[in-house]
Parts: structure tokens; sequence; C-alpha cells
């Protein structure tokens, strides 16, 4: 996928005329990664990191601060929600909330020869306590926002630039407080600091869009907002009236079902969406409204999907499994029955992990599901894999990793599955189950959800890529 962060981050930083090149360390070596970075002979190097990555970039500067002098930057979620990482003796600095002004600002302090210490946003060491900045205001207007840069990151990688998928965003901010996301504890360090949720204009939208496919192939254009239908019915109007004529490209969008009007989906499918994805998390509404702290209900999502079938729109429904509750198997099967009720054109299960910081994780350990080492630890605790909760019953946890990689094929194929599945998660097949998931979800989205050309002519880089990326997963799950 594309790192837009990355990508916002350059764009700012080349719309000032600085300098800034990107360096992608997966396959090199130690000595490889000295000799790449003494050549560019950077003044600052930076990275963003989710929690888990966090302890890679750790290991780098490590490494790197043995050998050169430059000052060292963590900016991401994990810098965000957990700045104590600043601690580590290879960070000088980490940066919290939205980084575009607040990385200028240090660039050009660090031009200057001056202290970074007062810049807003950013996070220090002193006497060995932790000292964080408040963030300056959040970016109102978006439109002033420089337009992401995709020229270094696709030079990097030529399957990027060559899909003809292209990632946009049109709002930032949720003002949602689901328990498992960041959103709740990110509003409220922004509190009295601006709007939470804040909307490009769509004609700034359709500028980037038509800048984008002047340049790159582009076919079908993912609009990664988390809530797409935050938008007003006047903007979706717009959209609908301008971005046929101007653009003519397919899209497709995230939303969450209690903002499903027949209105705004009749504007949707003028504009022209290809397809839709929303997320119901769980059938049951009790622990939906009070663990998962969800807004829909199934009464809204059923609405939502039958709004979604008046007007043939093709939709995936997400769900969390592996919940906190005594019986997360039969939780988790009561939701596969729920969605298959639904008729959706694709499902996909998600394993929750209760990331540092959120008020899941919270609950989880309060009541007794889960034991955390640090938010530092090197432990390897992939999502999509395997739950790192604990249960009343111990073979829960091979269940649910085993019924999270048959999920989407079952739902779609419920005649021929459902009735195996309990059978099916009792067998210790999980490889196997494994590279099924894998399969299915691939090739599903590319030839079923998000078909362009490039998913023909790229087909087999992209099997290399799977087997190369499974690897990596059995590699993790037996240094469990």
């Amino acid at each position: 996928m594309e790192r837009m962060g990355l990508m916002y981050l350059i764009g700012a930083l080349k719309k000032r005329g600085k300098a800034v090149d990107i360096l992608v360390t997966g396959a090199m070596t130690r000595d490889k990664l000295i000799a790449a970075v003494k050549e560019a002979a950077p003044d600052l190097i930076a990275v963003s990191a989710m929690t888990g990555e966090h302890n890679y970039y750790l290991s780098l500067f490590a490494h790197l601060k043995k050998h050169l002098a430059f000052f060292s930057l963590m900016g991401g979620p994990h810098a965000t929600f957990s700045p104590e990482v600043v601690l580590n003796d290879c960070l000088d600095a980490v940066c919290v909330g939205e980084g575009e002004d607040a990385l200028l600002d240090l660039v050009e302090a660090l031009e200057r020869g001056a202290s970074p210490r007062s810049i807003p946003n950013l996070a220090f060491r002193e006497g060995g306590a932790l000292h964080v900045n408040p963030p300056r205001p959040l970016v109102d207007d978006l439109d002033r926002i420089p337009f992401p840069d995709r020229d270094l990151i696709y030079s990097r990688d030529r399957l990027l630039k060559r899909d003809r998928i292209k990632t946009f965003f049109t709002i930032r901010g949720c003002p949602y407080h689901c328990a498992y996301c960041f959103n709740e504890r990110f509003n409220e360090m922004y509190r009295g600091k601006g709007r939470v949720v804040r909307i490009r204009s769509v004609e700034n939208f359709i500028a980037e869009v038509n800048e984008v496919r002047r340049r790159y192939p582009t076919e079908l254009l993912s609009i990664y907002d988390d809530n797409f239908l935050l938008h007003d019915v006047p903007w979706l109007e717009e959209l609908a009236e301008k971005l046929p004529s101007r653009v003519g490209l397919p899209f497709i969008v995230n939303f969450i079902p209690t903002l499903v009007t027949e209105e705004k989906i009749r504007l949707l499918k003028k504009a022209g969406v290809s397809y839709i994805e929303m997320a119901l998390e769980t059938a049951d509404d009790e622990i939906n409204r009070d663990i998962l702290k969800r807004a829909p209900l199934r009464k809204d999502i059923e609405e939502a999907a039958r709004i979604l079938h008046k007007f043939k729109i093709r939709f995936q429904v997400d769900c969390l499994i592996g919940l906190p509750v005594e019986d997360p198997i039969g939780n988790a099967l009561r939701t596969m029955d729920f969605e298959i009720s639904l008729r959706p054109t694709f499902a996909l299960a998600n394993i929750l992990y209760p990331y540092p910081k959120t008020p899941i994780h919270r609950y989880v350990v309060e009541n007794g599901f889960f034991s955390p080492r640090d938010a530092g630890s090197t432990q390897m605790d992939f999502t999509r894999n395997y739950s790192v909760l604990t249960f009343p019953d111990p073979r829960a946890k091979e269940k649910l990793a085993r019924l999270h990689k048959l999920w989407g094929v079952t739902v779609s194929h419920p005649l021929l599955l459902r009735r195996l599945i309990p059978f099916l998660i009792s067998l210790p097949l999980l490889k196997l189950y494994t590279y099924i998931f894998w399969a299915w979800h691939g090739l599903s989205y590319r030839f079923r959800l998000a078909t362009t050309s490039s998913s023909y002519r790229d087909f087999p880089h992209y099997v290399a890529k799977l087997f190369s990326f499974l690897g990596r997963i059995e590699k993790d799950d037996d240094a469990r």
C-alpha cells in the first residue's frame, strides 16, 4: 500500500524547497545501510512508525548512531501515543500528532543551528525525563496542505507506480470513540485546538486526482477516509456533478453503517462509486455498545445493506473477532451468520489487537484478558495472524486463528462451508488456512473488487511478494 503519511511529509518539505530523499532498508545489510547513509550525508533522519514497527527503527537508529552523526526523529502513531519512546538514547526527538508543520520547523531550526526544543508537537529527553511540547492547532484548511509527493516512493517501488489503483484522502479526523481506535485519545490531545473533522474542497480533491492521473497510470481511486459519509449532501452533490465529467474514474470508499442514507448513496452512485467497505465489528449489540463503544447496531447495519443492495452497489463488511468475552468463538460464529444474511460481495475478519493507550487496552488488562509487556518490547504481535488475548478456553486462540483465515471464503460460499466450520477450525492446519486466506483475499481484491489492467500484468510479481510475506509470518510465529 502507498504510505500516504510519508508522501504528505515529503510533499510539505519539497514545497518549501528542502532536499529530501527516502531510503528503503528492508533488504539491506547493516554495512550497506551505513554506506547508503554516509553517501546521502543527511542532517536529519526521520521515520514514521506504527506500534510494533518502532522496534525495527529503534534498532536501525542505534546502529547508525554508532557510526554517524545526525538528528534522529520518530513520528507516526507509535510516537504520538507513546512519546516516552524518546527516552531511548538513539532518538533525539519524536513528533506527536500531525507532522507537516512540525517537521518543517525542525528542518529550518537545524538549518539555522537553532535549538528545536520549543517546537510544538515535538517531545524530547530532558535530564532523563520526558518533555512533550503542546501540539499546535490542527490545520483547519486542508486545501493549503501540499499534495502528497509520490515520486520518491514510486521511484523505489515500481509495483506501486504501475499499480493503477491510487490512494487519496478527502477528510482528516473522526468524531467517533471506538474503543480499539486511536481517535478518542487523538481528539483529547487536540481538544481546543480546532475542529476534529476537516474536509477538503471538491475542487482541491479533483485537482490532485487529475495531477496524479496525468503523471501516473490511474484507473481506480481508493479514497481511504475513515468515514467518507461524514461529507454532507451539498459536498456529495458537487462531487456527483464534477467527478464524472472532469475525472471519469470509479472510486472506492469506507464508512460506518449509521451514516448511510438513500440520498447519500444515490449521490455516490451518480459520482461513480465502484465498491464500498463498511465495518459492523460484531453482531452482538451489547458488545458493540458497551465494550467496543461502537455506534452502529444490527438494525443500522441491516438498513445500510438494504440500501446498498437497492442501488446495486458492491460492498464489503469487516468485523472483529477474538473479542474479550467469555465465549469468543460463539460470538465470532454469530457474527459470521449475521454477515452471511447481509449478502455482501466480500467479507473480512480482523483479530482484535489492543494497541497501547486505547480504551480496549485498558479494558482487556483490567478484566484479565491481557497481560502486556511494555509497548517497547520486542515481541512480534501481528494482529492478522493470531490473538494476543487470554480466554477461559485455552483452545480458543488457535481456533480463532484458523477461523480468521477461513472467514472470507466461508461468507462468500456459506452453503458449502458454514456447517463445516466447527470441524475445520478444530484441525491443526493453520499454515494451509493461512495460504488460503491470503490467496482468497488477494485474488478477490484484485480480480473481483478492484480490478484494473495492472491486476493481470503484475499478477506474477504479487504472487512472489505473497510467498515472501508468508515466509516472514511463519518465522514470526515460530519466534513466539
